[in-house]
């Protein structure tokens, strides 16, 4: 990873990782108080601390110097004899406080992904054609933002690839909208065997979330003679990828400046090629926008589908063990990271929101955290939330207590086992560092 990525990485840590921290500790936090546990320190970061921000009711407020969300410190968390601490409360209330971590994160992630779907993710647009494929007989063109796939409303790429692999051979319908206009088209998709897997899919497009469409060409200018007109699609690649953003044009053009630089032209569905100097950051008498499509849904209908992103991340997660075992996932793909494979992801969503000029990547990628760290603390780990709430649901079963001092060491020891995975994990994330697909 290279510098650029692993500052994408820190930005990631603080952006996406400590608030979901903080907010799953704020959850302990507020269920201590409702139950009247007394909380000796509420921090923000990890020790060393930094300073003393202020004491009420009781609580010591604090900034640690470690900026990874935050910890709450209840009295008497192992020591039943603490009066009004953790440990001195009833089985309901220490099973709440435990709970409540978890549900904060729930909580957050449901409202984030409610923010998500309001505001809409950015649609799947069609980046390139390839010449003699199904996209490009069927009548597809750069520029197409997808609506409907097979009937379904297209909201990710999933939701187009999915019907063009189970399908192939047969005809699927897909409306597009092109220049604000919606179009219903058929596309036959290849059968396996029929393309080569590692350079293009079944239909023969590349998807991106925005394209670059010319609006204006000053008459005379060089963009004109290149033969650019309003409406045309640029199509341009540069290490490896589409360039579908003006941000994105421009940094290819200045580290091109002074060149004459090839362009393919996408323009009702034929592929033009053509060439211009570039002059500065600017393809002059050019004016180029970015062309963008969202999928906004009203509040009840986001409202509903923050549930069901819930309860799908949910069911996967417990699903995952029964996968690995049936192959339908690969080790690869269910690998466990640490906090530094957390905030690759999570930097690499950050990048993607601010190319792409979307919140949604960062959002989602946001949220999918929130609920995967819940979980995870739900886990019957000693050490953990769940560890601990274990303890308390054995004692609701038997009648009375394991001893304090037992309890200790059960979750001592779980805490050593996590610490060290935990640095294996790490080694596994510098070394072998995550890189989602683009």
């Amino acid at each position: 990873m290279g510098l650029e990525g692993i500052l994408w990485a820190v930005g990631g840590f603080l952006l996406v990782l400590t608030p979901i921290v903080l907010v799953h500790e704020l959850g302990h936090f507020v269920a201590a108080r409702l139950y009247k546990i007394r909380v000796e320190e509420f921090g923000f970061g990890l020790p060393p601390r930094a300073l003393v921000l202020a004491k009420r009711g009781g609580t010591l407020f604090t900034l640690n110097w470690i900026p990874l969300g935050g910890f709450v410190r209840p009295a008497g968390e192992d020591d039943p004899a603490v009066e009004g601490g953790l440990a001195a409360a009833s089985k309901r209330a220490r099973f709440f406080v435990l709970v409540a971590g978890a549900g904060a994160n729930f909580t957050m992630a449901f409202l984030i992904w409610w923010v998500a779907y309001v505001v809409g993710p950015p649609a799947v647009a069609v980046g390139y054609v390839e010449p003699g494929t199904p996209a490009a007989a069927g009548g597809l063109q750069a520029g197409d933002f997808f609506v409907r796939v097979d009937g379904r409303t297209a909201l990710t790429s999933n939701d187009i690839a999915g019907p063009m692999f189970a399908k192939g051979g047969q005809r699927v319908e897909v409306v597009v909208k092109r220049n604000g206009e919606l179009v219903t088209l058929n596309v036959t998709p290849r059968t396996a065997g029929e393309y080569d897997p590692s350079q293009e899919g079944p239909l023969g497009v590349r998807l991106v979330y925005s394209a670059l469409r010319v609006t204006a060409v000053a008459p005379g200018s060089p963009a004109a003679q290149a033969g650019l007109l309003p409406g045309d699609i640029l199509l341009l690649e540069w290490n490896d990828s589409l360039v579908t953003t003006v941000a994105g044009l421009e940094a290819y053009l200045a580290a091109q400046a002074g060149q004459t630089i090839p362009l393919t032209i996408s323009r009702n569905g034929q592929l033009i090629e053509t060439a211009v100097v570039a002059q500065g950051n600017r393809l002059p008498g050019a004016t180029i926008v970015n062309v963008q499509e969202r999928t906004s849904r009203g509040a009840l209908e986001s409202a509903n589908a923050a549930f069901q992103s819930i309860w799908a991340y949910m069911t996967l997660f417990v699903r995952v063990p029964a996968m690995l075992i049936s192959g339908e996932m690969t080790p690869s793909e269910a690998r466990p990271v640490s906090v530094v494979g957390i905030s690759q992801i999570a930097g690499q969503m950050v990048e993607s929101s601010a190319t792409n000029n979307t919140l949604f990547p960062i959002l989602n990628i946001t949220a999918f955290i929130s609920v995967a760290l819940g979980l995870t603390n739900l886990l019957p780990i000693p050490a953990l939330d769940g560890g601990r709430i274990l303890f308390v649901l054995i004692e609701a079963v038997r009648g009375r207590r394991i001893e304090p001092e037992r309890e200790g060491r059960v979750h001592i020891a779980g805490m050593l086992i996590l610490l060290g995975l935990m640095v294996i994990l790490i080694m596994q994330d510098i070394l072998n560092p995550i890189v989602l697909p683009k």
